[in-house]
């Protein structure tokens, strides 16, 4: 059974090294704003993002991102109703009637399509409006 003298098993990947910094007040401030305007909670996550990606991306927690992010989910879920609704009416048309027929139909369908085109373009705009809200903190 090995040598297992019982209690908590012993972690492999250990944080023994600390790094301690020294901020101003000033800085300390400015830290815990830049933290709380994007509701990051940990220094130490905050930190290491820092340090080893050379590059942090922030997306602006607020109502209007929640707001984006709920139309983009409504969108989304339109645009797979209306393309099962359409692989439906397609797969009932080739059954019922023949190849050509049903060919005809398919694009009369077709030209009707101007709300998928409306939803596109909505779906367009949205997600310029979270690209603009995602930007870079190493300015």
């Amino acid at each position: 059974m090995g040598n297992n003298m019982g209690g908590r098993p012993k972690k492999i990947d250990k944080l023994g090294v600390w790094l301690t910094i020294r901020l101003t007040e000033e800085e300390d401030v400015q830290l815990r704003k830049l933290m709380a305007d994007h509701s990051l909670t940990s220094r130490t996550k905050f930190v290491k993002a820092c340090i080893f990606s050379g590059k942090i991306k922030f997306v602006a927690v607020d109502n209007s991102s929640l707001e984006a992010n709920a139309r983009l989910a409504d969108i989304t879920q339109q645009l797979r109703a209306i393309g099962v609704n359409h692989n439906q009416a397609v797969k009932h048309l080739n059954t019922v009637f023949g190849e050509i027929k049903a060919a005809n139909i398919v694009k009369h369908m077709a030209a009707n399509y101007s709300k998928v085109d409306k939803v596109l373009e909505e779906l367009k705009l949205t997600a310029e409006d979270i690209r603009k809200k995602v930007y870079n903190i190493n300015q």
